[in-house]
């Protein structure tokens, strides 16, 4: 898995994966926008750019978290990495992390990295975006797999270093089920990765009194584009589930090729959304759902349900206008 760490790291920063991820997370609002902060903070620990730990003054839960910006950082950091350090810190060098509560400069980071994704290639209609966010989900199962082995850190630091920013992102860094390896404290105790660093970083965002985890308007071409870029991934993946599970995919690869071909014209050329569009969309997300029930992990097909199910939640968010 260390490779697969890599290339993703060289590829992107993790406050772009984290973007490009962030409309198939469960947390919302604040806290999805706190998560994705966190994994670039950890990152950013890792390579020795910064500390964190609990300030001196006691612990008070996640607002008592301190960032210290440690001197002679080893290696370059990107852009918006840049850009965030200089948000936290400022011209200072130790912040309590929950006190970071400008909201405009979060709006401003949020939009660097936005631009910075696009640049790369990954915008909404891209195919780039759809492999890398397939690429993330499984990584992600793989690390949940490595972790139900329950390794300790010095079993394999190297690659659970490498891991520990992507497992703060996919949210498996703490238990109570498997989790990823952190740092043990006694034998580790140069590098601090408190578990609360997400509901710290989640706090500057809500207190900020902004909306900085919020997407800008997206044009209309841009959502028809993603709408057929979907519809294409969708049918793709669906292929795969069928392909082990004949029986049991066969409805769900009728309900995306009906609603590409009977219902797709009706997308976003009307207001409010004819009431046969909003039933065949709910139709097709209850026939993903059970699909993805029916093939549990482990079980060939099982990934590309996944996929499809998360295809299917976008897709509808997107025609129902449930999202930027």
């Amino acid at each position: 898995m260390t490779a697969a760490f890599e290339r993703l790291s060289t590829r992107m920063t993790v406050l772009q994966a984290g973007m490009l991820l962030a409309p198939t997370m469960h947390e919302q609002g604040a806290a999805r926008y706190g998560r994705i902060v966190a994994a670039q903070l950890a990152a950013l620990a890792i390579r020795g750019h910064i500390d964190v730990h609990i300030g001196s003054d006691g612990f008070d839960g996640a607002d008592s978290l301190r960032a210290v910006l440690l001197p002679g950082p080893p290696d370059a950091v990107a852009a918006e990495e840049r850009q965030l350090l200089r948000h936290l810190f400022g011209n200072g060098y130790s912040v309590r992390i929950a006190a970071c509560t400008d909201g405009p400069g979060w709006d401003r980071l949020n939009a660097t990295v936005r631009h910075e994704l696009i640049a790369n290639g990954f915008g909404w209609a891209r195919p780039d975006r759809y492999r890398a966010l397939r690429t993330m989900v499984r990584l992600r199962r793989r690390m949940l797999d490595y972790a139900a082995q329950r390794p300790a850190w010095q079993d394999n630091e190297p690659l659970h270093r490498a891991g520990y920013p992507y497992a703060v992102l996919f949210a498996v860094d703490t238990g109570p089920g498997p989790h990823w390896p952190g740092p043990e404290y006694g034998a580790q105790a140069q590098l601090s990765l408190p578990w609360n660093l997400p509901q710290a970083c989640a706090h500057a965002v809500r207190d900020s009194g902004e909306i900085a985890y919020s997407a800008p308007p997206v044009g209309t071409e841009d959502r028809l584009a993603e709408v057929e870029q979907l519809l294409i991934a969708m049918d793709s993946h669906s292929q795969g589930v069928r392909y082990h599970h004949v029986v049991e995919a066969e409805r769900l690869h009728r309900l995306i090729d009906d609603y590409r071909w009977r219902y797709s014209f009706h997308t976003l050329t009307t207001s409010p959304r004819p009431e046969v569009l909003r039933a065949a969309l709910l139709d097709l997300v209850r026939e993903t759902e059970a699909v993805r029930a029916y093939v549990p992990p482990g079980v060939p097909g099982h990934e590309e349900a996944v996929l499809v199910s998360m295809y299917a939640v976008r897709l509808s968010d997107l025609v129902l206008d449930r999202t930027p």
